[in-house]
C-alpha cells in the first residue's frame, strides 16, 4: 500500500509545483531587469493561480482574459521599447497559467479514482454501518426475546420447584399413612392368626366332642346288643336291682374300653 502511494504522491507534487515553478522563473527573469519591472504581472499571477486550480478551463479563460486586458492597457500606455518585454512576460504568464491548468487537470485525473474509490468505500462503510445497525437491532430483539424466554423458563422452573416441594410433602404424608396402615394391617393379621388359632382349637374341641359322642353311642349300642344276646342265652331270673346294676356296669365298661382305645395315640408305622 505504501509503495503504491509513494509514486502517486510524487506525481501529484510534481504536477502541482510545475506551474508555480515556471512562474517563479519568469518573475526571477523579470527581476533581473529592474528598469522593466511590472508589478501587474505578479498581481495577475496571484489572482490567476487559484482560478486555474479551482475552475481549471474556465479559470484559465478568466486568467487569460485578465492578462489580455492588462497587456492591451500596457500597449496603449507603455513606451515602444517596453512593449516587446511586456509581450514576452505576458506570453510566459499565459504559458504558466496553461501549464498550471493542465497540471490541475492531471492532478484531478490522478485523484478522481482515489476519490471515487474513497466515495465507494464510504458508501460501503455506510451500508455496512446500516447493516450493522440492523444486525444490532435484530440482536437486541433476539436478546430481549431470549430474556423473556429465560424469564418464562425461570417462572416454570419455580412452579416446578413448588410442585416438587408439594409432592415431597404429599409423599411424606402418604408414607406416614402407609406406615400407619401397615401397622394396622399387621395388628389385623395378628388378630386374624389368633382368631384362626382359636377357630382351629374350637374345631378340634368340636371334633373331639363329636368323637366322644359317637363312641358313647357306639358303646351304648354294643352294650345293648350284648344284653340282648345274654337275655337270649341266659334263662330269666328274678327281677331285681342286680340285673339293672349289672347292665349299667357292663355298659360303662364297654364305653370306657372304647374310649381308652380311641384316646391311645396311633402309631404311624402300624
Amino acid at each position: 500500500m505504501n509503495t503504491e502511494k509513494t509514486p502517486l504522491l510524487e506525481q501529484v507534487g510534481f504536477w502541482s509545483l510545475l506551474g508555480p515553478f515556471i512562474m517563479l522563473v519568469t518573475l526571477t527573469i523579470m527581476l533581473l531587469n529592474p528598469l522593466q519591472q511590472n508589478l501587474l504581472i505578479p498581481g495577475i499571477a496571484l489572482i490567476s493561480f487559484p482560478l486555474c486550480w479551482k475552475w481549471k478551463t474556465r479559470g484559465l479563460y478568466a486568467a487569460l482574459s485578465l492578462l489580455g486586458c492588462v497587456l492591451l492597457y500596457h500597449l496603449w500606455t507603455a513606451p515602444s521599447e517596453k512593449i516587446f518585454w511586456d509581450l514576452l512576460l505576458g506570453a510566459a504568464a499565459a504559458l504558466t497559467f496553461t501549464i498550471t491548468t493542465l497540471c490541475s487537470q492531471e492532478v484531478a485525473a490522478l485523484i478522481s479514482p482515489l476519490q471515487e474509490e474513497a466515495f465507494s468505500r464510504q458508501q460501503n462503510l455506510l451500508e455496512a454501518n446500516e447493516k450493522i445497525q440492523e444486525l444490532e437491532k435484530k440482536l437486541e430483539e433476539s436478546i430481549s426475546g431470549e430474556i423473556a424466554h429465560a424469564k418464562l423458563f425461570q417462572q416454570k422452573l419455580n412452579e416446578a420447584d413448588l410442585r416438587v416441594h408439594a409432592s415431597e410433602k404429599a409423599s411424606f404424608v402418604i408414607r406416614d399413612k402407609s406406615a400407619a396402615i401397615a401397622a394396622q394391617n399387621e395388628s389385623l393379621l395378628r388378630e386374624l392368626f389368633q382368631k384362626r388359632h382359636e377357630y382351629e382349637k374350637l374345631l378340634q374341641q368340636m371334633q373331639s366332642y363329636e368323637a366322644e359322642k359317637l363312641i358313647h353311642q357306639t358303646a351304648i349300642q354294643e352294650s345293648e346288643k350284648e344284653e340282648v344276646l345274654q337275655l337270649e342265652t341266659v334263662p330269666p331270673s328274678k327281677p331285681g336291682g342286680k340285673s339293672k346294676s349289672s347292665k349299667s356296669s357292663k355298659t360303662n365298661n364297654w364305653a370306657n374300653t372304647i374310649l381308652s382305645r380311641w384316646s391311645e395315640p396311633h402309631d404311624p408305622s402300624q
